[in-house]
């Protein structure tokens, strides 16, 4: 068996092997761009192998290469990594070496990675997230434009009247120009959130989970059901069991963002649907009363 500990950067990789029957160690760097990294490792095809790298971005293709090729990937958390240094001067060799070291010890920091599947699911309902937040400026910028106009409609304004109230402001030059590219922009995006909301229903739909969004009584179940369905991507394979209806949907926020250390992002997206999970919790206690 081969096991290389690999220091990744987006242009090349410094690794350090050892080959556990012969104890022999190689080291060296391989250039990406070039593809040397590519037939380092397809040389290595028909071996038993092993990589350990850090949790670093941009190595979605690494890792997808090493899995046509049959190669086992490890990939470690960095700062448990960086943790059991003994030595604080770094370098890539040295860090090669210490992710060989661990990995050879049984010391690696294994981290849990999503399937290719809940993967593109995360890529759907970031998308969307992104879409939504590009229409929330584009609302807000047209919403400041008739408040300079003495037109103060709050939601009202995005009403079919409220559409023609601002369709008929008195604007000059760039400022008329501004206020059409910006609801030629609103139209786009509601379009494209539209397609991505019915995307999001059909996963619902084909998936084996019951229709727990039902439970919220004014809150948007496509919002909803993306909060759900990307707390269940995080935590679905760390062995967290969510048991929907017709058992009370109970989420305990502080409980999982402590148990599992869910990365920054989600506990925002969780934190700002807060009121909603509150609400759920709330009527999914009042429909399943414990029993005495």
């Amino acid at each position: 068996m081969k096991i290389i500990g690999c220091d990744f950067h987006p242009s090349y990789q410094q690794i350090a092997l050892v080959d556990t029957e012969t104890g022999e160690l190689r080291e060296g760097r391989l250039e990406h761009e070039q593809g040397e990294a590519r037939r380092f490792y397809q040389a290595l095809v028909g071996q038993t192998v092993r990589v350990g790298i850090e949790a670093v971005g941009n190595s979605q293709w690494f890792e997808q290469m090493l899995a046509q090729m049959g190669h086992e990937l490890w990939i470690g958390d960095a700062a448990q990594i960086r943790h059991l240094v003994v030595r604080q001067q770094k370098t890539d060799r040295r860090d090669a070496k210490h992710i060989l070291d661990l990995l050879v010890d049984g010391r690696f920091p294994r981290l849990w990675v999503p399937s290719p599947q809940m993967r593109d699911v995360r890529q759907l309902l970031r998308h969307r997230q992104k879409l939504v937040e590009m229409r929330t400026q584009v609302k807000n910028q047209l919403q400041h434009l008739a408040l300079n106009q003495g037109v103060r409609r709050k939601s009202r304004l995005w009403s079919v009247q409220g559409r023609h109230v601002l369709e008929q402001l008195q604007l000059q030059g760039w400022t008329a120009r501004r206020r059409g590219d910006l609801l030629a922009m609103l139209d786009w995006l509601d379009v494209q959130v539209g397609e991505l909301d019915t995307e999001v229903r059909t996963d619902q739909q084909a998936g084996q989970h019951h229709d727990a969004h039902t439970l919220l009584s004014g809150q948007s179940k496509t919002s909803f059901w993306i909060t759900v369905r990307y707390l269940f991507t995080i935590v679905a394979e760390r062995r967290l069991r969510l048991h929907l209806l017709p058992a009370p949907v109970i989420f305990d926020l502080h409980r999982i963002t402590r148990t599992f250390s869910i990365e920054r992002e989600a506990q925002i997206r969780l934190s700002c649907k807060r009121p909603a999970i509150n609400r759920c919790n709330h009527i999914a206690t009042e429909q399943n009363p414990p029993h005495a």
